[in-house]
């Protein structure tokens, strides 16, 4: 189920001159890194200072308000990507089902917007993501993308990055792209590695 606006649908409730504003706003812009590295190759990234809210309206000062000792992150930039992170999201549900301390969360990250139109894409997006625990840990990013990226070591926005965060935002383990069944089998290894499963 999509995160994102449905843009034909903004444009019947809104008028073009709205959708116009937002689709100038909301632009979308692989290689993968080494695990835990930035693209370069300087060392371990970690994950910078950003605001957000989720679709319950919280706000979040992230990396320090992830809620897990480890928190297994999905970035996202264009609404087609959206089938990506949902390729991923049986995996995640399980293995937070199974490690005690384990948080997941999908961030689709957008260009800085004004107040209205933020209020239009997260309505867009609310409306049309009935579960409540997926609203709670969908957190929608409005900031400045190019230094994100360079600070991630995402060189484009043509995928999505699957990122393992300590408690203090260090990244752990990264992959990009649709789940595969060697990424998935990394990504449990390392959970295994480093948290305890539940016992209830």
């Amino acid at each position: 189920m999509s995160n994102y606006i449905d843009f034909n649908g903004l444009l019947s409730a809104c008028g073009t001159a709205v959708l116009l504003a937002t689709l100038c706003l909301v632009t979308p812009a692989s290689s993968q890194a080494p695990s835990g590295e930035t693209a370069d190759g300087s060392g371990p990234a970690v994950f910078p200072q950003v605001q957000g809210s989720n679709l319950e309206g919280r706000e979040f000062n992230l990396p320090q308000d992830f809620e897990g000792k480890l928190n297994l992150i999905f970035i996202a930039f264009q609404r087609e990507q959206q089938a990506l992170v949902d390729s991923w999201v049986p995996l995640a549900k399980t293995l937070s089902a199974r490690y005690e301390g384990l948080r997941y969360y999908e961030l689709p990250t957008i260009y800085r917007a004004n107040s209205l139109v933020r209020w239009f894409i997260n309505n867009g997006m609310r409306r049309g993501i009935p579960d409540q625990q997926a609203r709670e840990s969908t957190i929608t990013l409005y900031i400045d993308k190019d230094p994100f990226r360079a600070d991630m070591g995402i060189p484009d926005e043509q995928t999505i990055y699957v990122l393992l965060l300590d408690a203090t935002g260090r990244v752990i383990w990264r992959t990009e792209g649709a789940h595969a069944d060697e990424k998935g089998n990394a990504l449990a290894n390392v959970i295994l590695n480093l948290l305890p499963e539940r016992t209830n």
